[in-house]
């Protein structure tokens, strides 16, 4: 995944958003499923297999409806306002659910699907899908950009020939249409609808939840400076419950094809204060990356804001657990052994965290940031791990020096990419682990209270740590 960096970028989650008098309400758009043949399935579909195991299926379908343009208001501060032009749009719906909608939890993700690489990705499925499928909760996955649409009909032209057809525009194209705005509120108000059009009719949808990563969470920004604000249910709630937002690195997304390139510092590239939970997850690799992303915590009109930082994850997340898994530590293709830091179970307690608060008004915990010294640079132990932030407990009680930005032995491009997000991670030898622990019972006990502590915090929810306690049972550690 490669970063487009704003270093001059600053976020403040806590600006205020001038409301509106006039209230639209989210209309809700035609759905069609696609079916699976011999010759034609989903693009980023699922292994029916694993699925299936969880008792969950998955089907696609194409949305269509008719969008409101926007464009910025007369100032900064103000959120966009409608031009009063309308645009057809037809995109494309991923759903994975239980088989039995009694077994669901109420409980829908709308993932915003990430197409920086050319073509659709789910970067928060691949952290948290297995999490998602114990809970019972049903996943979304919605193509909005601009590549991820051309990747399809590409892939299929006959299956995805109803998608939109991104006519060509004067200006220079962002990499999401000006209609995707209100098509993801209208998107979230079929689901939250009775209509017959509703691929989750048969389900009680209880929370809804809009997410995104890396591009997917820029166009987020936009969305809450847009739709969030002018596109409501009928009783004025907000169509999304709570928003998370992972890896803001990149700019926030054009609010129109021909809008003007806004500068890093306008207040509409911050997250704004919206009235529903707004949480930025942000990996060690992403503030490594882009130092000057800060947001402070608070709580504006009892919704909850919240930033977390999580030390020693890296950019490519990988979503097993194996942060224990010491052996075999050759980094081919890479100088180093890739960074295993289980990140996923930080961001599963996250997505738990917010269920509680949904559900039964259970605050969101807060997290101190990264440690940085006066210069924005990242503060460090002896051993190399950084200091500071959301801190698991194979970080906590380490066995290995965790980093973020690992190098390619042969210098390609494609191999340095890959290297980069993989990371780096480094074994302690035995003389720093007499140092620190003594004894390998003396470190399980150390590690065993780290386990507990971390779920009675809520930065580890109890089957994952029934994972770490397993695997730490037979690591060979000394």
């Amino acid at each position: 995944m490669k970063f487009s960096i704003m270093p001059l970028l600053t976020l403040a989650l806590l600006l205020p958003v001038t409301p509106l008098t006039a209230v639209e309400i989210a209309a809700t758009p035609r759905a069609d499923s696609l079916p699976v043949t011999a010759a034609s399935r989903p693009q980023l579909a699922a292994v029916p297999a694993e699925l299936a195991a969880r008792a969950y299926s998955e089907e696609e379908f194409l949305v269509s409806g008719t969008a409101s343009l926007y464009q910025w208001g007369e100032s900064p501060q103000q959120p966009a306002v409608a031009t009063g032009q309308r645009q057809r749009w037809s995109l494309r719906l991923l759903v994975r659910r239980p088989q039995r909608p009694a077994l669901a939890s109420g409980r829908v993700i709308v993932e915003l699907l990430d197409a920086s690489g050319g073509s659709d990705s789910a970067p928060l499925w691949n952290l948290s899908g297995a999490h998602f499928m114990r809970q019972g909760d049903v996943w979304v996955g919605l193509t909005v950009q601009r590549a991820g649409l051309a990747a399809l009909r590409r892939s299929n032209a006959t299956r995805y020939a109803g998608l939109s057809a991104l006519p060509a525009v004067a200006c220079a194209a962002p990499g999401t249409p000006s209609a995707s705005w209100d098509a993801i509120a209208q998107v979230g108000a079929l689901l939250r609808s009775s209509s017959r059009e509703n691929p989750l009719a048969a389900y009680k949808v209880r929370q809804l939840l809009a997410a995104g990563r890396g591009a997917a969470a820029a166009d987020l920004v936009t969305y809450l400076h847009s739709a969030h604000v002018q596109q409501r249910l009928g009783n004025d709630e907000p169509v999304y419950d709570a928003y998370l937002l992972a890896s803001l690195t990149q700019a926030a997304a054009p609010v129109s094809d021909c809008a003007p390139a806004l500068a890093a510092t306008d207040p509409r590239q911050q997250v704004p204060a919206a009235d529903a939970p707004v949480v930025l997850v942000m990996t060690e690799a992403d503030v490594a990356a882009v130092p000057a992303v800060r947001l402070s915590d608070g709580d504006v009109a009892g919704a909850a804001r919240r930033l977390y930082e999580i030390a020693a994850a890296p950019a490519g997340a990988p979503p097993a657990t194996g942060a224990l898994a010491l052996a075999g530590d050759s980094g081919a293709p890479c100088v180093d052994a890739p960074n295993t830091f289980p990140t996923a179970l930080a961001v599963n307690a996250i997505w738990q965290q917010l269920q509680q608060l949904l559900h039964e008004g259970q605050p969101l915990a807060q997290a101190a940031p990264l440690q940085r010294d006066a210069g924005g640079k990242l503060q460090r132990d002896p051993r190399g791990n950084a200091l500071g932030g959301v801190r698991l407990p194979p970080l906590s009680v380490p066995l290995l020096a965790f980093g973020t930005g690992g190098q390619a032995r042969d210098g390609s491009a494609v191999a340095g990419r890959r290297c980069a997000l993989a990371g780096t991670q480094r074994r302690f030898d035995s003389t720093e682990l007499k140092t620190l622990y003594g004894n390998r019972a003396a470190w399980l006990k150390t590690y065993q209270a780290a386990l507990s502590q971390a779920v009675a915090e809520r930065w580890l929810l109890e089957p994952d740590a029934a994972v770490l306690k397993t695997q730490a049972a037979t690591a060979p550690v000394f």
